[in-house]
Formats: C-alpha cells, structure tokens, sequence
C-alpha cells in the first residue's frame, strides 16, 4: 500500500476532526440556554467553557483509548480471515508509534475544535435564558 496509508491516516484524522467538531457543536447547541443562564448568574465565559469543554474532553480521550484498542483487536481478527483467501501471507504490525501518532493527531484536532468551541460559546447572548422556553 505504500504511500496511500500516509494519506489514508490524514484523511482518518480528517473525518475524527468532523466527528468531533459535530459532537461538540451539537453539546453547544443543545444548551445555549443553560449557558445564558449561567451566564445571567454572573459566571466568566472561561468558567462556562470549563464546565462544557473539559468533561468533553475527558470523554473523547477515553473513546479514544478504547478505540484504538478496538480497533486494533478487530484489524488482527479480520486480517487472518481475509489472509485466508489469499495465496500467501502478510503479517499484521502496527508500531507503538503508530497508537501514539494516532492519539496525537486526533489529541491536536481537539484541541483546535475546542478553541473554536469557546468562541461558540463566548457568542452566546444572555437574552436567550429569558425567552419562552416551548
């Protein structure tokens, strides 16, 4: 495969960073109005960002952990069953370096979503903890 895992592996950190950026979207869409409520009570944006952003990213390290190892178990699996149709054989390897190139990437793909993430939140307006909620 050559060169086309290079690009494969950019293009898979590519569409976590679309993942991600959706998930935490959709965490701060859901609670605008909580988050002018709070707002309203007197907390700092950095504060409120703290609250929404940290346990999400507790929550993508762990799924991220968890995911790697997954992944990796059930490339071994399929890799011997699809070896078996073939004449000869390709050992299955994966470096250390590459769990850990793949929990950098994602790591720095958060890191960026977070930042626009806290500007999402700084841009919510108080006036919306007053509206009519339906």
């Amino acid at each position: 495969m050559g060169s086309y895992m290079l690009y494969f592996q950019y293009v898979c950190m590519i569409v976590a960073a679309i993942i991600l950026y959706l998930l935490t979207k959709i965490i701060i869409e859901k609670n605008e109005r909580p988050i002018a409520m709070v707002k309203i009570l007197g907390y700092e944006d950095g504060e409120i960002a703290r609250l929404y952003l940290i346990t999400t990213a507790v929550v993508v390290i762990i799924s991220e952990f968890a995911a790697m190892a997954l992944g990796y178990l059930l490339m071994k699996m399929f890799w011997g069953v699809m070896l078996q149709t073939l004449g000869g054989y390709f050992a299955f390897i994966m470096k250390p370096e590459g769990f850990v190139k793949e929990f950098v990437l994602v790591t720095v793909a958060y890191l960026v979503i977070t930042v626009f993430d806290f500007i999402r939140i700084k841009h919510i307006p108080k006036v919306l903890a007053l509206k009519n909620a339906e």
